[in-house]
């Protein structure tokens, strides 16, 4: 767990900090879906929601919306840059807020609680906005470090 926050986890956040400091519009999320045994999500797992692939879909109904949803969010930022500006057959989804680091930001998370994927039961929260609040201390522990490894 400790590698994946500091090779995956908190390159990304701190990012995503750097560049909604600037005027780029920055758009962050945390897929929190298990995928397997082990618990929690692998990395690139979300990837067959986010292409909406049948196989994955049939899993379960709950399953089969975080992927439409997914499907529609990134569909939108592919074609105009804003993920909710095209709304089509999954319009009742929430606003996913630009992230801005400045002002306490929010991200989007995908899938928590839901376990089905893993051969589980539990349906979880397809998405919801949250406060930027998932990994912050272990991503401060990282970032504090920086300077240790880049020069």
């Amino acid at each position: 767990q400790a590698y994946g926050h500091f090779a995956y986890t908190a390159p990304v956040r701190q990012t995503a900090r750097y560049a909604s400091a600037g005027s780029t519009s920055v758009y962050l999320y945390h897929f929190a879906a298990s995928s397997s045994v082990k618990g929690g999500a692998d990395h690139g797992s979300q990837a067959q929601l986010v292409s909406y692939d049948p196989e994955l879909r049939d899993v379960s109904d709950t399953v089969d919306e975080i992927a439409g949803v997914m499907h529609a969010y990134w569909t939108s930022f592919i074609t105009t840059g804003d993920p909710n500006k095209v709304r089509g057959r999954f319009d009742e989804r929430p606003e996913w807020p630009a992230y801005n680091s400045e002002s306490g930001s929010k991200l989007i998370v995908f899938g928590e609680g839901n376990d089905e994927i893993a051969g589980g039961e539990n349906e979880g929260v397809v998405v919801q906005v949250v406060d930027d609040e998932w990994a912050k201390e272990e991503c401060m522990f990282w970032w504090e470090r920086t300077d240790l490894f880049e020069t």
